[in-house]
């Protein structure tokens, strides 16, 4: 692709795991990036690779998009500074385990921060860019507890419920006008998610475990398709639908039990 009109990516949560994949992903098919979060060391080292690997050009913006008003800062720099961005992919995003009414409030009240109102207001900053120019692509990293209740981690599904629906409404809001928004319901990856948020993984974690790289390859490519979701891996997706024929307070006990065995 020639330089000059190469597309450009922003990705949150870019310093590793999920993000640092669906980052090295895009450099790989030669779109250029601007890499999000709040481990500048980190997001240095991975631009180095990805410049040195495939030629892109990269931008580092070390941000914690919890801090007050975060998503318009990090957009009025990226105006500032005049980088296009084509595609969207919100990806920064915590868990928390363990009993709802024992959590901590302050460190709940971050992560829906982080994993709800952040995206939200991202998507809501770089749609009528994308919507003027007649293209643009947002992947929304969600989960497979979006689809049912989930024990143990209440207020995380809920917030990747929220996201799920949004992105599904919205993809379907600008239907021909060039602009798409995929949700991508991940089951669990191979990344440090359960160790941050509290959880020890058990039998169910590891027979269900996929590759963070087969992820991001699978939310890269539906993301560019403009798919209005992804559900990557065959056990996943049989997940996803054999919970739509099983009651509600079922799938609810079922989730606990495997999330905790």
């Amino acid at each position: 692709m020639n330089p000059i009109t190469r597309r450009r990516a922003l990705v949150t949560g870019a310093s590793g795991g999920l993000g640092a994949d669906i980052a090295r992903e895009l450099a790989s098919r030669h779109f250029d990036l601007v890499l999000v979060a709040r481990r500048e060391s980190l997001l240095r080292d991975l631009a180095t690779e990805l410049t040195m690997g495939y030629g892109v050009a990269v931008d580092v913006l070390p941000t914690d998009l919890t801090a007050p008003n975060a998503p318009a800062l990090l957009y009025g720099i990226i105006e500032a500074n005049d980088r296009q961005i084509d595609m969207l992919v919100n990806n920064a995003g915590v868990g928390i385990h363990g009993p709802f009414a024992d959590g901590d409030a302050d460190r709940e009240r971050e992560m829906i921060q982080l994993d709800v109102i952040v995206p939200m207001e991202l998507a809501k900053l770089f749609i009528p860019g994308m919507r003027t120019r007649g293209f643009g692509r947002i992947l929304n990293v969600g989960s497979l507890a979006a689809l049912q209740p989930m024990p143990t981690f209440a207020a995380y599904g809920a917030a990747k419920a929220f996201v799920r629906s949004l992105s599904r409404a919205v993809h379907y809001e600008l239907r021909g006008s060039g602009v798409t928004c995929t949700p991508l319901s991940a089951g669990v990856t191979a990344t440090d998610f359960f160790s941050v948020a509290g959880q020890r993984m058990g039998w169910y974690h590891r027979a269900m475990m996929m590759k963070s790289t087969d992820v991001a390859r699978a939310g890269v490519d539906a993301m560019l398709a403009g798919r209005p979701e992804i559900i990557p891996g065959v056990l996943n997706k049989l997940t996803a639908v054999s919970g739509r024929f099983v009651p509600t307070n079922w799938s609810t006990a079922m989730a606990h039990r495997l999330m905790t065995s």
